[in-house]
């Protein structure tokens, strides 16, 4: 009877130092690879059209989901335009003007700067100084969630001409939050175009 209780005891002890190795072997890879993944910027080229009410639906939005966000130096980049003509070509009827928002949820501790321009190439040049966000806040909706909503000044298109606004976004997560509670965390942005008629 002593035997069988002294070999059920070491068991038990031989099953729980072999869990207790499995969880510490996990813990050190799933830390390493978190400090060292995904090092390239990522790429979004979304083209969203801000169109009369008449021809197409007033409100376009994207969203892009940040998975394998690592902290580092760089910026994540994200590219986007919003035209007032649509994949057709067919130019929108009236002046407009469009109000652009940036919803991002708060899981992780980013750092947001939107550059704009009219020309393309002009944001090779994107830098947080050349931000045009002018506002940024962070609140909570009805049911409690906090998210972070950042806008810029109405932008205006005439219905003469065929015109794009070029934006790219920089999202910072800085590398001193090189941690493994931040590990599994995804944060998401909607970005929000809503136009309306210009009246004169």
């Amino acid at each position: 009877m002593r035997k069988k209780s002294k070999r059920k005891t070491i068991f038990i002890t031989l099953i729980l130092g072999l869990n207790l190795l499995l969880v510490l072997v996990i813990i050190r890879l799933s830390s390493a690879r978190f400090q060292s993944n995904a090092t390239s910027a990522t790429k979004l080229d979304v083209a969203l059209y801000a169109i009369d009410a008449t021809k197409l639906a007033a409100d376009t939005s994207v969203n892009i989901r940040m998975a394998d966000l690592i902290p580092k130096d760089n910026a994540y980049t994200y590219t986007f335009s919003v035209s007032n003509f649509n994949e057709a070509g067919e130019l929108t009827d009236t002046n407009i003007t469009y109000k652009l928002r940036i919803i991002t949820t708060t899981n992780v501790p980013l750092d947001y700067y939107l550059c704009y321009s009219r020309r393309a190439s002009d944001l090779n040049n994107c830098t947080k100084s050349r931000s045009v966000i002018n506002n940024n806040v962070i609140a909570p909706d009805a049911d409690g969630t906090y998210f972070r909503t950042m806008t810029i000044a109405d932008k205006n298109f005439t219905y003469q001409n065929k015109v794009t606004d070029y934006y790219k976004l920089l999202v910072y997560f800085p590398s001193t939050y090189k941690d493994y509670t931040y590990q599994d965390l995804i944060d998401a942005i909607k970005i929000e175009v809503r136009s309306e008629q210009q009246i004169s």
